[in-house]
């Protein structure tokens, strides 16, 4: 008896089956082998350590085609799908049975696998889907990959026309379950099945399905050899794209049961159930504010802690809400609010804003919260040497006594330091003022005034007295000298004597009075000196020439001053100054313009002498007048 199964298929929008991590794993990385690379190739036999149940019979082998199958007992070459049944003996599992050529491309891996995870995993898919397998455990696994595999015949063109797609064999010893992967399936028919070798569509298309091998028992998906086969991508029987499974133990193919998985869910909170694609898959779109798998969960919108500047966050139904702290505002309290914006701040001082508060800086001078009080500076006694401090804003000043300055009045002025004390007058120091401790010669505030000599000592005989620091000198007048005037210059020399004139005035050219000296003194010594030793030589020449008789007495016409001849001269002298014959003596005119003598009578004889130094010497003389 024939028994033809039809999967009721559900058409998606997907354009592409599952992606290629929902494959089981494949690849030379996890172990698997691979088909050479031939047209119509197959594997050699591949003994398998765990019976596989097939339509009622147990096998303990199989063969991997490269056309797109899995057989039993022989393998299959025929590169275009025929029909199911197919002839006898032929046991085929086909995921997509049609003319690969892994030549132009592709490659076909398989292996047999005990892992754990994978056993695990193929267990809960075949459990979600079989409600009566919930207590199947797989035991065994073997996978088949046909990756990115071209068609036979395909042209330049064609060759970017891949097909992706595996199968899965499942099985505990006694349940035996097929899955099918599509991932991309790009064409459906080879060249030499009538295909286009640009687009690898046309023709005998491919054949997806199970075949007993007995002429009555098999299984063909929808659209098997159709055009419509292109798009078992976007197929299921289990609610996922491109995901087929199937238990093929009995004699008849059983389809997972496609169930509402929403039956037995309750969603909380009137949140709603919505059947998903795939195995066990369903979700409970939940209400704003709820959260969990069966939206049981009141979302705790304060978890993320909205609030900013530690506000307190109340939960409430899909929201939630701030109460700040004081001086900050807004939904989630992230508005400092500014509170120097009502310019608290007195005096110019710079305001801060602060969380719920501010700060004033005070410029120099205020204190207070609102630098509303001013600062008395004057409160430290800043002042020194008892200044008046004068408060200021800010700061204060100091009124300094005289005699101090400084900013504190710390520094007594030294008043000295101009020197004001005149001629060699000593200053000293006082508070706001100095005194002169002048000398001797000196007198006044500044010891500017010179002591008057004059006042005290006079000079004589007309003389004028001229001040000087540290005595005074007398300017005589002619013929009188000393340090006060005090000699006259007559009788300096022996000619007045000599020719008998009883006043003399000796001096030099224009003759200047001078004041003592020494050389004066030394003069006057020497002068003694030179009297003494002429008197001595004198006597001696006397006590020589001096007869012892009385015989020899001298003549006193004898005994004069000067010989022979100096008597001759003085008569010859004497007969030039007779009055009578004087030229000065008759020159009354003469006599009152030099008049050198004090009583200013006039002289009776002159004569101008010429020293060796070149210095003049006027020699006046004249008879003592009667007084």
């Amino acid at each position: 008896m024939k028994v033809l199964a039809f999967v009721s298929l559900i058409i998606l929008d997907f354009a592409v089956g599952i992606p290629l991590h929902m494959f089981y794993p494949y690849g030379p990385t996890n172990g698997d082998a691979r088909l050479p690379a031939v047209d119509d190739g197959s594997s050699s036999e591949i003994y398998i350590n765990t019976a596989f149940n097939f339509f009622g019979n147990s096998h303990r082998s199989l063969f991997v085609n490269t056309n797109g199958d899995v057989t039993f007992l022989s393998p299959l070459i025929t590169y275009s799908p025929a029909a199911f049944p197919y002839q006898q003996n032929t046991k085929i599992i086909a995921p997509y049975w049609g003319d690969v050529d892994t030549r132009n491309g592709g490659d076909i891996w398989f292996r047999e696998t005990h892992d754990s995870g994978l056993l695990q995993r193929s267990s809960t898919e075949i459990q979600s889907v079989f409600p009566e397998q919930t207590e199947f455990n797989a035991t065994w696994i073997f996978i088949i990959t046909w990756s990115n595999v071209a068609f036979y015949g395909a042209d330049r063109h064609g060759k970017h026309r891949r097909c992706t797609f595996q199968c899965v064999l499942v099985t505990n010893g006694i349940h035996s379950f097929v899955m099918f992967n599509y991932y991309k399936m790009q064409w459906t028919t080879g060249d030499a099945s009538g295909g286009d070798s640009s687009t690898g569509l046309g023709g005998i298309p491919a054949q997806v399905g199970f075949d007993a091998g007995d002429g009555e028992h098999y299984y063909a998906v929808q659209g098997s050899r159709t055009s419509d086969i292109i798009n078992v991508p976007q197929k299921s029987n289990i609610g996922i794209a491109g995901k087929f499974i199937f238990r093929v133990d009995m004699v008849t193919v059983e389809q997972a049961t496609l169930i509402n998985e929403c039956d037995n869910q309750i969603c909380q909170n009137e949140g709603t159930c919505e059947d998903l694609d795939g195995l066990s898959r369903w979700r409970c779109n939940c209400l704003p504010g709820f959260t969990g798998i069966h939206c049981e969960t009141d979302i705790n919108e304060c978890a993320s802690s909205p609030c900013q500047h530690s506000g307190k966050c109340l939960d409430l139904l899909n929201a939630y809400r701030c109460h700040c702290r004081n001086g900050f505002t807004g939904n989630s309290c992230q508005i400092d609010i500014n509170e120097c914006g009502s310019n608290p701040c007195m005096h110019g001082a710079t305001c801060r804003d602060k969380a719920n508060h501010y700060l004033c800086d005070c410029q120099s001078g205020y204190i207070g919260d609102i630098c509303q009080i001013d600062i008395d500076e004057c409160q430290s006694n800043p002042c020194y040497n008892n200044a008046s401090c004068i408060d200021k804003t800010p700061g204060w000043d100091c009124a300094c006594l005289p005699g101090y300055t400084g900013i504190r009045c710390q520094t007594e002025i030294d008043e000295c330091q101009s020197n004001p004390c005149e001629n060699n007058g000593t200053c000293v120091d006082l508070v706001d003022g100095y005194e002169c401790l002048c000398t001797n010669e000196s007198s006044g505030l500044h010891c500017e005034k010179w002591m008057n000599h004059c006042s005290s000592s006079t000079c004589l005989h007309d003389g004028m007295c001229i001040n000087q620091y540290g005595g005074f000198i007398c300017k005589c007048l002619e013929s009188w000298y000393g340090e006060r005037c005090e000699f006259r210059e007559i009788n300096r020399t022996q000619i007045c004597t000599d020719l008998e004139y009883t006043e003399c005035s000796c001096f030099t050219h224009q003759l200047k009075p001078k004041p003592k000296s020494n050389k004066l003194l030394i003069g006057s010594i020497g002068s003694i000196i030179g009297l003494f030793m002429t008197l001595i030589f004198y006597t001696t020449w006397m006590l020589l020439n001096t007869p012892n008789n009385k015989s020899n007495r001298v003549d006193p016409e004898k005994t004069k001053l000067f010989p022979d001849n100096q008597t001759m001269k003085n008569e010859k002298i004497s007969e030039l100054i007779d009055k009578n014959k004087s030229p000065v003596g008759s020159d009354m005119r003469q006599k009152k313009h030099h008049n050198c003598f004090t009583d200013h009578s006039g002289f009776d004889f002159s004569k101008l002498y010429v020293n060796k130094d070149g210095s003049k010497r006027i020699i006046k003389c004249r008879h003592q007048r009667d007084a």
